[in-house]
């Protein structure tokens, strides 16, 4: 998908395993419609209860970042620390669904009251982690940062429904 904004062009796209062409066409032009458009501010959820936030989640669907390159079965663990900060240890399989474990350690903080903006940082500047879906059980959320430049749909469990992703896209 070629995204025209501000006199320069990129690519964007979405990756889902396993993902129909039909929900791969509603992603796209849902996505393109409403998530690129950089010139309205990225609403967040109301509020997050951290407490009910840790634990594992599975990344179901994402925009590809480069850091992620070679990952299968990525994971996300929280936990938190005695200072009110998020643990976090992030982990993937190299190469295949079943190739090598490799991971990373890292810590994040919010940044306001309601929890929903966070700052996450592995290894040099901070990232944004900003959660602009969540649902009422804390069974799915969807996070991303307000540049745009990051997506990520993550589950309690390894398959979220395809009609759940292509809702959040939308």
């Amino acid at each position: 998908m070629k995204v025209k904004k501000n006199n320069f062009n990129f690519q964007r796209k979405i990756i889902k395993f396993p993902l129909s062409l039909t929900l791969l066409c509603l992603i796209i032009s849902s996505f393109e419609a409403n998530f690129l458009s950089k010139d309205q501010d990225l609403p967040t959820v109301s509020s997050v209860d951290l407490t009910r936030y840790i634990g594992n989640w599975y990344e179901t669907a994402k925009l590809p970042q480069p850091f992620e390159q070679g990952c299968f079965c990525v994971t996300a663990t929280y936990s938190l620390n005695n200072d009110g900060t998020v643990k976090v240890w992030n982990q993937c399989r190299l190469n295949a669904p079943n190739g090598e474990a490799n991971g990373i350690n890292g810590t994040a903080r919010a940044i306001d009251s309601t929890n929903a903006k966070l700052k996450v940082k592995f290894f040099g500047p901070e990232g944004d982690y900003w959660i602009i879906a969540l649902d009422s059980d804390y069974q799915w959320a969807m996070v991303g940062a307000p540049s745009r430049e990051s997506l990520f749909i993550l589950s309690r469990t390894p398959d979220l429904d395809a009609t759940v992703t292509a809702d959040l896209i939308a």
